[in-house]
């Protein structure tokens, strides 16, 4: 833990003086490529993710639909887990939740290390047809743990195989927990 708002204002304030430099070279090379594919304006914010994937494809022959056999569900989980316990002094685990057998959502509490009390709770349902994010369920008060639901939008996988992952439902997963 950094301990004080202001330390935490410095390292992210150094963070992002760091990182500058390297966005900005990453997105000059992204241009280029751009234009020699007949792109002829300015990359805008929005066209970052399909050139970078453009970029990718090209560069290192990578196509984003066969890097999802590398992404199964449960070990995605439990590296994403694994690192939120070392960044965070946190462990999550799985949870009986509130479980009506219609979804398939599965519950996890988010538990101190140091001491073992409960900081929260989330539910994850991957095969959502709602918008992929975060929803809070249990609002901010005193007394009540925080209580979130995380919506992903994966296929249905065939009976007895993991959920397949692409990159971009892996980024909102990291993104939202």
């Amino acid at each position: 833990m950094l301990g004080s708002v202001d330390l935490v204002d410095g390292f992210l304030t150094e963070l992002a003086e760091g990182l500058r430099p390297i966005v900005e070279n990453e997105v000059a090379v992204l241009q280029e490529f751009a234009a020699t594919q007949g792109h002829e304006t300015e990359l805008r914010l929005w066209d970052l993710d399909y050139w970078e994937e453009r970029y990718a494809e090209a560069m290192f022959g990578i196509h984003e639909e066969t890097l999802r056999d590398f992404l199964a569900l449960p070990v995605v989980l439990e590296t994403l887990f694994e690192l939120v316990s070392k960044l965070f002094g946190v462990i999550i685990v799985k949870s009986t939740g509130d479980q009506d057998g219609a979804s398939s959502a599965e519950y996890f509490e988010i538990v101190d290390m140091e001491n073992g009390w409960p900081l929260g709770r989330f539910s994850l349902e991957p095969h959502s047809a709602l918008v992929p994010g975060v929803r809070r369920v249990a609002p901010r008060e005193a007394g009540v743990l925080p209580e979130f639901r995380i919506n992903l939008h994966l296929p249905r996988p065939a009976e007895g195989q993991p959920a397949l992952m692409l990159l971009n439902h892996v980024e909102t997963l990291f993104h939202e927990l």
